[in-house]
């Protein structure tokens, strides 16, 4: 296993327990995030969607398997799926 994989299998576990410091100390003071709803992060604002979203989603769960990485940086492959509960809205 590389040592990507094993930060990446680290940082879903963590986000499995709802342990946002441990999540948040997987990013380099470097590091970036985009994907469709949150665009252009820096490192200090996606510590802190983390810490929002963990905060947010008391009943959320996630799943993941087959995690891979490389030591280039590139994204982890794999499978994770988030999971919110639907809530009624009467």
């Amino acid at each position: 296993m590389t040592q990507n994989e094993e930060l990446i299998r680290h940082f879903y576990a963590s986000f499995q327990n709802k342990d946002v410091k441990a999540m948040q100390d997987c990013y380099a003071d470097s590091a970036t995030f985009s994907d469709p709803v949150f665009t252009n992060l820096n490192a200090k604002q996606v510590r802190s969607m983390w810490a929002m979203l963990i905060k947010s989603g008391k009943d959320m769960r996630i799943e993941f398997k087959n995690i891979s990485g490389n030591e280039m940086g590139e994204a982890p492959n794999g499978t994770h799926i988030i999971l919110f509960p639907l809530q009624e809205t009467w």
